[in-house]
């Protein structure tokens, strides 16, 4: 593949992986019913907070106009991404590597 619109194969799995990011904290939200936040505050001590979210409250998330984007730019973006996955694995593991994964 080559340039889209000036992004390159890397600045496409970079964008895909960003969004990815906003979907993985999405679906979190929803199989735990409610979202969950953690604070360091030592080396050895950490406050977590868990905030229930009700059924309307998750309907209306799945309704958010950002939820809705970042649904539209995945599937769009995921067989581009495959494509180039398949055809530059090495391209594909060093943004990966950046966000931390490597397949």
């Amino acid at each position: 593949m080559s340039n889209f619109h000036n992004l390159d194969n890397e600045e496409v799995i970079f964008i895909y992986m960003t969004n990815r990011k906003f979907i993985e904290q999405y679906e979190g939200i929803f199989n735990n019913r409610g979202v969950e936040s953690a604070v360091d505050l030592s080396d050895n001590a950490y406050v977590v907070s868990f905030k229930e979210m009700t059924e309307q409250d998750l309907l209306d998330l799945l309704d958010d106009p950002h939820y809705k984007y970042c649904l539209s730019v995945e599937e769009k973006l995921a067989p581009i991404v495959e494509l180039i996955q398949e055809e530059l694995p090495e391209l594909y593991n060093k943004v990966a590597s950046s966000f931390g994964k490597v397949e």
